[in-house]
């Protein structure tokens, strides 16, 4: 049944004013509306210099000179735009506002009983900067998801389409040879592994294209902007055909099926699974390494060696599942795995576990998997939580969903119901083999995705897809 249409927004919001002005700085009733006040535009220039920046820093002179550069330089502007929106909320109804958001309710409950677990853990140090990091990111998607409209916020996911273009065209003049910034010591630069553009890890760039990729193909079945979002989309898909994450690339198959289920007629799928194949195809034949190392993982699947399959990341989970039958009632604490995965891996040497091969004396600072590290850090409080979040979440989508999936939702709560269920599954496949949460470059995007889903305008009210200006 289709959500009842409303002629104001949530809690007697209206919809947004012209130029993505929110309702809440309006003037008084009977008086024009006021511009967006100075605060306002101060938040919504530093969201946009986030997306822009955060791409593109690094410090060579540091160890880790594209991650922690990143985290840090996103974290302190995710900062300062709450900081210049808590200036533009005016009074105690804004901020009751706050309190009341949707995504409070959703994840809230896992904030605090992960922030309560971590403080048993012996590792404060990397818990103290866990903790930061899931603070910082939380609190960014609950103020974000409040403090813009629907419309700012959808508009602001466009502009990652710019830097993510970019950083998808070095990587592929480095897979080519024609330009390599950044080749490693001791790795050739014919391998994947030199292949990270401005992300420094293929890994990392593979994760952080995959959301662009699903929002190039949104702003095409939108219509606007239709030639850019297509340049942008071939470049992220050849991007991240030359990475060869198969994880990354999985997400974003899996990601494409979802938003087309929702926007293509069932006459008109049949065309376009062919069209999806012919691309994957292309791909394929373009992307001689991709072909090859697709049928080397087909052949260790015939054989049955899943952990190669993985590239050792069956290790990583096993440490997971091993830090959770240690610590059941509090997990290792936020950001303390890396410090647990030795421990863990010599008990399960020891207990005859084998490990792969190749990966004898590698240390994994994550478990590569989003779900086994929140139950590894946090127990099963945390995990009970997180997975109270995601089933809140969905039920959230489903209802806002509900007039797109009978057929009888406006285009606009359609385009956005396809957009908001394709990215969660993108990046729900990517997090089962890396760890999007924990990568910067990656992050940032996704926080402001799910402020988006989480914005009180929701995309099933007519108000907030009047505002989203689909």
């Amino acid at each position: 049944m289709a959500p009842k249409a409303r002629s104001s927004g949530p809690r007697g919001r209206r919809p947004a004013v012209a130029g993505g002005a929110h309702s809440r700085f309006a003037g008084k009733q009977g008086a024009p509306a006021n511009p967006l006040p100075l605060a306002h535009r101060l938040a919504t220039w530093t969201i946009g210099l986030l997306f822009v920046a955060v791409p593109f820093v690094l410090d060579s002179a540091q160890k880790d000179a594209f991650r922690l550069p990143k985290a840090l330089l996103g974290e302190t502007l995710a900062l300062l735009s709450l900081f210049f929106l808590a200036f533009a909320w005016k009074g105690p109804k804004e901020w009751r506002e706050l309190l009341r958001a949707p995504f409070v309710a959703a994840f809230g409950p896992f904030v605090v009983v992960a922030t309560l677990v971590s403080l048993a853990s012996p590792h404060l140090a990397h818990v103290q900067r866990g903790l930061a990091g899931l603070w910082i990111g939380a609190v960014a998607v609950w103020g974000w998801s409040v403090g813009f409209s629907r419309r700012e916020l959808r508009e602001a996911l466009a502009w990652q389409l710019a830097p993510a273009s970019v950083l998808a065209a070095i990587a592929i003049l480095q897979f080519h040879g024609i330009y390599q910034p950044y080749a490693f010591v001791g790795i050739a630069e014919s391998s994947r592994y030199a292949i990270g553009s401005l992300a420094g890890n293929v890994g990392d760039l593979a994760a952080y294209l995959v959301l662009p990729t699903i929002l190039a193909q949104a702003e095409i079945a939108r219509g606007g902007r239709v030639r850019l979002a297509s340049a942008a989309l071939a470049l992220c898909l050849y991007g991240l055909a030359v990475t060869q994450t198969l994880a990354a690339l999985a997400g974003v198959a899996v990601g494409s099926v979802v938003f087309w289920a929702f926007r293509i007629s069932r006459r008109r799928l049949l065309a376009g699974a062919f069209a999806g194949a012919g691309a994957v195809v292309l791909l394929l034949v373009v992307v001689a390494p991709l072909r090859e190392r697709s049928l080397a993982k087909a052949g260790e699947i015939a054989r049955g060696d899943w952990n190669s399959v993985l590239t050792g990341r069956l290790d990583g989970w096993r440490a997971a599942v091993w830090m959770l039958g240690e610590h059941p009632a509090t997990g290792v604490g936020v950001g303390a795995y890396r410090t647990e995965f030795i421990p863990a891996k010599l008990a399960l040497v020891r207990s005859g576990v084998p490990f792969f091969e190749e990966q004898q004396n590698v240390v994994f600072a994550n478990a590569h998997n989003e779900l086994l590290e929140v139950a590894a850090e946090t127990g099963w409080p945390g995990l009970a939580a997180f997975g109270l979040g995601l089933v809140l979440l969905a039920r959230r989508l489903r209802r806002s969903s509900a007039g797109a999936n009978s057929g009888t939702g406006a285009p606009a709560e359609e385009s956005a119901a396809a957009l908001a269920w394709a990215g969660l599954a993108a990046i729900a496949v990517l997090s089962l083999a890396s760890f999007p949460f924990r990568i910067g470059i990656a992050l940032w995007p996704i926080c402001l995705f799910l402020a988006w889903i989480f914005s009180p305008e929701a995309p099933g009210a007519a108000a907030g897809d009047a505002g989203e200006g689909e």
